[in-house]
């Protein structure tokens, strides 16, 4: 896919460094309330998986689009993130799950 040539280095720079900041705020919140250890392993495991994701979706929009096999190995990456993605999704929703019981165990 043609793109600017500075846009891929930008939009992986920003992702990762976002991604990298909501890491370390889990991690200290994580350390703050202990009380919710499997909450935030989820959450941990979501931002893992969708960095994963996004590397395999910045992968198929960077290609190399004029060799022979292009269309096949993009939708391959495509697809790849696609599953990766809806893993880090799942985790996420756990996540939310386990936040929720803990929480309603409270009150």
């Amino acid at each position: 896919m043609p793109l600017e040539q500075e846009f891929i280095g930008l939009l992986t720079g920003g992702f990762f460094i976002v991604i990298g900041l909501v890491m370390i705020v889990t991690v200290l919140l994580w350390t703050k309330n202990k009380n919710y250890s499997s909450g935030y392993v989820w959450i941990l495991l979501h931002l893992i998986l969708f960095s994963v994701a996004a590397y395999f979706f910045l992968e198929a929009i960077s290609s190399d689009y004029s060799h022979p096999m292009a269309s096949e190995e993009n939708s391959f990456q495509l697809g790849l993130a696609g599953v990766v993605w809806a893993l880090s999704m799942s985790c996420l929703v756990i996540g939310l799950v386990r936040f929720s019981k803990d929480v309603s165990n409270i009150t």
